[in-house]
């Protein structure tokens, strides 16, 4: 039952009507439909669009949806949602030129909708443009007429004859009366644009005003009924549709006006009254044929106003609602309750058919016109599909034979000649002439001679001209055989079932036999079938094989090249070779029908999803008819199609984004959670932080053609080197995206399998973590460097601090402790000093005592010159020398002394504390050498080593063991403290100034035991 389209509805009675200038035409067959089951929100489809990007959006009862090919994107109004639809029943739609699409509701309300960024705008609710509510013109029903102007201007009709106009740049939405717009009272019952300026169609003529509302030419109306505009049908719309020669056609109730341009006339085409009154769709397809509905019917007015009854009226609900024609020539048709329809009106589709009978008599009878009787009549009616064998002649006419092992005693053939299938028996020659069999194989030659194999390869004649037969001797003891190719009266060729091929010259009756042989260039299968010629080489046979691809034998060299699937065949299985007149192949397989361009080799696949019922076809069931069709049968099925209206497809599709996941959840504009503002197609950048990397692109070729067989191919540069090839799949997934800037690119083909070459492209950014940015690293860096190296300028500086506090107080507790020592060390010299020079004055020995006060004197005098913290060694050598000299004009002869200083040690730059080997001397000399009755002698030795410079005090006095005995012996001994202030000096010198000095005393033993000596090693460490 039809569902009400609006309260509005008028019952017109029924009147004859005779339609004139009719013509018959046959629609292409619905390649699909669409409806709730495939996601269609309701079944009632008021407005079919396409936007600048090409999807399809349709208005239902139900909501509005969006289609890309593959699936709907559905939007609907949500209580308490202001995002969303202000209503779910829509009326009416229009796409302006900017890609807005007007969303009328039976309510009243306009919506207006960004088809780029799918962003929603409430028209009718905003306080600006609230007087429009409820004000357009059928605003209940569906209804058509929205225009827009060359300035972009949106011209509406109102119910009451006038036009709301919305200004989009200035934001301002005005309403003109009939008076208003100087129409005088001639009210609007349709509108359209035209060249920029808005075609009226008014009550009684039509109107084109520019964008200033000026009127610049008026076409009265110079026919009867010449009003148009009826105040009872407020939903009537008489939208126009201009031709590019300015021809205007107009739907109006029972009729079409049009307006010829050229002779500025008006003519009526009557058309069937309705019985129940709808406003009629209208749409013109790129060669400006126009298709409407009428009553359930679709006509078609062609360009020369040839009206012609498209698609007769069928189903309960019939009528159609809604039209459109899309970019890639598709007409689409929504329905009362009955979803959309499509039609290809740009690439002819291979459809398949079931069998009513079988395959040559399903085809003989639809395609050859072949009458049913006369069908019945012919012998290869009754004959198994798979064993008949076809030729065409010279003339058109096909020969048919039936193959076979069976003997035929009445030799006949069926023919089928313009239109009627004829049977010829032929006469052998003799009763006792040889019977042929059935014949798997029929050809004719060059001159029209009719030749057949049987079946135990035995060359059989067909005299046409005087019906008789003549079988010649087997040329082989074998069967199973397909299919025969003469080469101009001599060369047979003939193909095996399992055996390959055979070549057979009747002159020379000479047989050459090919055989399967897996080497390149030999027949890569035995099972050979059908036949053809090469159409520009004829010393090329092209050969199908079960197994082997589409075979090239060069008759020449006897070389084959095989095409297989790796070449783009789609199946290795060719059952038939059919040449159209354009020299290109058509096969079939077990995986549908494909074209193959012998000069080229270019493929192109037709299946189930260009129209097929089944991809699997058969053997030997092939024809083709005498207008050029070609027909294959299958399994449950078969095709016929004009190979020449299967054109190449040179559309060029464009891809959209159509979802986005992340992180495994749909992320798109409008879904819950997503980051985005506006649809994912329409950003050109998206950026994402680095823990939502996981992405999931949906896409679509906009192409709705055959959606089924557009390839995909997508590649993320900077992960992906090459196109990742989807085949079908519409998806592209990358888990782990690391963090960066890449660019995705997805690209299609059209249904012929060329690469568009529009490219979308979306620019992709992966924001690192906070601590992983250059910007955070380099602050990190900086902070860390800066931090550590206050933390270590502040420690350096406090142990710095604390050092030289501590230093300064160690320093001058040393420095006090070193004066003390020397203090101590002095007086102990000068006493010793002193002493002696009393005792040679006591003994008279003035001369001695003036030499020894002299010496004296200039070692004080070099002492109070080396009274700072470090000499050279040299000057302490220097020292030494002038104390051995006193010591030895003290003691006389019983001490003498010697000094060895190596020239390598470097005496004069070695700093070492003053007075530290005169201890070590004096000690030599009274502890050593004067306990001994023949005195002895004092050796100091300079040695250089790799760091050290070694000063050795070598005396051969008694020992340091029996000085310790001769000491115990003296009970008021005095207890020498020389060596041991020395010591404490050498350790304080090692700290102040780190040195490294020490000192070394080793006790000197003879052969027999007995101490002789002590040496004394002072080693002081070279300054670096």
């Amino acid at each position: 039952m039809l569902k009400p389209v609006f309260a509005y509805i008028v019952l017109l009675l029924a009147a004859p009507c005779t339609m004139t200038a009719q013509a018959p035409a046959i629609a292409p067959l619905p390649f699909k439909t669409l409806t709730v089951a495939d996601g269609l929100p309701q079944a009632f489809i008021s407005g079919l669009v396409q936007d600048q990007q090409g999807f399809i959006w349709i208005g239902t009862r139900d909501g509005l949806a969006r289609y890309d090919g593959i699936q709907f994107k559905l939007y609907n109004h949500l209580p308490g949602d202001t995002g969303s639809l202000a209503a779910n029943t829509i009326s009416n739609l229009y796409i302006d030129r900017h890609s807005r699409l007007w969303i009328v509701y039976e309510s009243g309300d306009i919506d207006i909708l960004n088809t780029i960024t799918e962003v929603l705008f409430h028209f009718s609710r905003h306080l600006a443009y609230k007087a429009i509510y409820r004000k357009l013109k059928g605003y209940g029903s569906v209804v058509q007429s929205v225009a827009e102007d060359g300035n972009g201007n949106i011209w509406m009709p109102a119910q009451n004859g006038g036009v709301f106009i919305y200004n989009p740049v200035q934001n301002s939405l005005q309403f003109f009366s009939d008076s208003a717009l100087n129409l005088h009272k001639n009210r609007i019952s349709g509108i359209t644009s035209m060249r920029g300026n808005i075609l009226l169609v008014t009550d009684t003529a039509l109107v084109t005003m520019n964008t200033n509302r000026q009127i610049i030419d008026i076409k009265p109306y110079h026919f009867n009924r010449p009003h148009l505009f009826n105040a009872r049908t407020p939903w009537k719309d008489n939208r126009p549709i201009v031709r590019s020669n300015g021809d205007i056609v107009i739907p109006d109730e029972d009729r079409l006006l049009i307006y010829k341009a050229n002779r500025r006339l008006f003519t009526v085409m009557p058309l069937p009254r309705q019985t129940i009154y709808l406003t009629s769709p209208m749409v013109m397809d790129d060669k400006e044929n126009i298709y409407f509905d009428n009553n359930g019917i679709i006509y078609m007015l062609s360009p020369d106003n040839r009206l012609q009854v498209w698609r007769p009226r069928k189903g309960r609900n019939p009528n159609t609602i809604s039209m459109l024609f899309d970019c890639s020539g598709i007409l689409w048709t929504g329905g009362n309750a009955s979803g959309i329809t499509l039609y290809d009106l740009r690439l002819p589709h291979i459809n398949g058919f079931p069998y009513n009978h079988d395959f040559f008599q399903d085809v003989l009878q639809r395609y050859a016109m072949v009458p049913a009787g006369n069908m019945q009549s012919a012998f290869i009616n009754t004959a198994d599909n798979f064993m008949i064998r076809h030729a065409t002649a010279k003339d058109g006419a096909i020969w048919f034979s039936v193959s076979g092992g069976d003997t035929a005693f009445t030799s006949k053939l069926c023919y089928l000649y313009k239109g009627r299938m004829n049977t010829m028996v032929f006469n052998y020659a003799s009763a006792t002439a040889p019977r042929h069999t059935g014949i798997p194989g029929l050809a004719f030659s060059k001159k029209g001679m009719l030749w057949g194999i049987d079946s135990r390869f035995r060359p059989v004649h067909f005299n046409i001209n005087t019906r008789t037969v003549s079988v010649y001797p087997s040329l082989y003891p074998l069967s199973g055989f397909n299919d025969l190719l003469i080469d101009g009266e001599n060369i047979f060729w003939i193909t095996s079932m399992s055996h390959g091929l055979f070549r057979y010259d009747m002159t020379t009756q000479k047989l050459q036999h090919f055989e399967q042989n897996d080497v390149p260039g030999q027949l890569p299968s035995g099972q050979l079938l059908d036949m053809e010629n090469d159409p520009d080489d004829s010393t090329i046979m092209w050969i199908a094989s079960l197994g082997g691809g589409l075979i090239r034998f060069d008759k020449t060299t006897n070389r084959a090249r095989c095409f297989t699937t790796k070449d783009g065949l789609p199946n290795n299985t060719v059952y038939a070779i059919v040449p159209d007149s354009r020299g290109i192949f058509w096969c079939s397989s077990n995986k549908g029908i494909f074209s193959f361009n012998p000069r080229t080799a270019e493929v192109r696949s037709f299946t189930t999803k260009d129209g097929l019922l089944n991809d699997e076809f058969n053997r030997y069931q092939f024809l083709q008819l005498p207008n050029g069709m070609i027909a294959f049968g299958g399994v449950g099925s078969y095709t016929a199609f004009d190979p020449l209206a299967i054109n190449a497809d040179e559309f060029e599709p464009h891809v959209v984004l159509t979802g986005l996941s992340i992180n495994n959840e749909h992320a798109d504009y409008g879904q819950p959670g997503s980051p985005f503002s506006q649809s994912v197609n329409s950003l050109s950048q998206i950026t994402l932080p680095w823990h939502k990397n996981f992405l999931s692109f949906s896409f679509a070729a906009l192409e709705y053609n055959i959606p089924g067989k557009l390839q995909y191919r997508y590649r993320l540069t900077g992960i992906d080197e090459k196109w990742v090839y989807a085949q079908s799949g519409n998806t592209a997934t990358y888990t782990n995206v690391p963090q960066g800037s890449y660019e995705l690119q997805i690209n299609a083909t059209n249904t012929s399998g060329k690469w568009s070459s529009h490219v979308k492209k979306m620019r992709l950014v992966i924001i690192p973590p906070l601590w992983k940015t250059a910007w955070f690293l380099t602050s990190v860096v900086i902070l860390s460097a800066l931090l550590v190296f206050l933390i270590i300028y502040s420690r350096i500086k406090s142990i710095r601090k604390k050092e030289k506090q501590q230093l300064r107080v160690e320093r001058e507790l040393m420095e006090l402790e070193a004066g003390a020592l020397r203090a101590q060390m002095n007086p102990h010299f000068i006493f010793n000093c002193l002493s002696a020079i009393k005792l040679l004055i006591q003994e008279d020995k003035k001369q001695e005592a003036i030499t020894y006060l002299t010496t004296f004197s200039k070692l004080i005098r070099n002492q109070l010159h080396n009274s700072q913290k470090e000499i050279s060694l040299e000057e302490e050598l220097k020292t030494c020398r002038l104390y051995l000299q006193m010591e030895a004009l003290r003691f006389g002869p019983g001490l003498t002394f010697d000094f060895e200083v190596e020239e390598e040690a470097n005496i004069y730059s070695l700093m070492v504390p003053p007075l530290l080997i005169q201890p070590f001397i004096e000690n030599a000399i009274w502890h050593g050498i004067l306990p001994r009755e023949k005195g002895g002698k004092v050796t100091i030795k300079v040695t250089d080593r790799e760091d050290h410079v070694l000063c050795i005090i070598d005396d051969d006095g008694i020992g340091r063991e029996q000085s310790m005995r001769n000491k115990l012996a003296i009970a008021d001994a005095h207890a020498s403290q020389g060596l041991q202030l020395t010591q404490n000096r050498m350790h304080l010198y090692n700290v102040l100034y780190q040195r490294g000095a020490n000192i070394t005393i080793t006790d000197k033993i003879n052969a027999q035991g007995v101490p002789c000596g002590t040496i004394a090693t002072i080693s002081f460490k070279k300054e670096v």
